[in-house]
């Protein structure tokens, strides 16, 4: 009697139509999504741009140029170094929070962050961006190449993720 009720689950189990053990992983895995979607904190996400300029002694593809080379330095220490006393936030913070992009046809930096906070984001974005132009900015006799602020990152009205 007792190898009869050790071998009902598995005869159970072998009972069930070969489709439901795809429909209970379906169900399992909305249910673990959706819980993982309430627990986790919203991801609020904001860009502010700048711009490479030309002075009289400079050309548009030299600003194109620097504005690749800022795009590459405005994630590195020494700009986030200054961005951090604006933003408010430690420099590790930016480092993980904080990435840029440049166009290879438009002399212009994108300064993204991306936070738990619509407000910080903002703040991370536009500190980065504004340590960037002082930096740039520093150099222009050099560089012939002037660095502006092309849009500010507002605050994101609704998260990312």
């Amino acid at each position: 009697m007792t190898e009869i009720r050790q071998h009902l689950p598995l005869s159970r189990a072998k009972a069930l139509p070969a489709w439901s053990l795809l429909a209970a992983g379906a169900v399992t895995g909305g249910l673990l999504g959706g819980a993982y979607g309430v627990v986790k904190s919203p991801t609020y996400t904001a860009t502010s741009y700048v711009i490479a300029v030309p002075t009289d002694k400079a050309d548009s593809a030299t600003a194109l140029g620097f504005a690749q080379a800022y795009g590459r330095v405005a994630t590195q220490l020494a700009v986030l170094g200054d961005a951090q006393v604006w933003a408010g936030v430690p420099v590790k913070t930016l480092q993980s929070s904080v990435q840029t992009a440049t166009s290879p046809d438009a002399p212009m930096v994108a300064v993204t962050a991306t936070s738990s906070r619509a407000d910080l984001a903002a703040d991370m974005a536009n500190a980065v961006s504004r340590s960037l132009t002082v930096h740039a900015n520093d150099a222009k006799a050099a560089t012939h190449v002037e660095l502006q602020t092309f849009a500010r990152a507002i605050k994101p009205a609704a998260p990312t993720s």
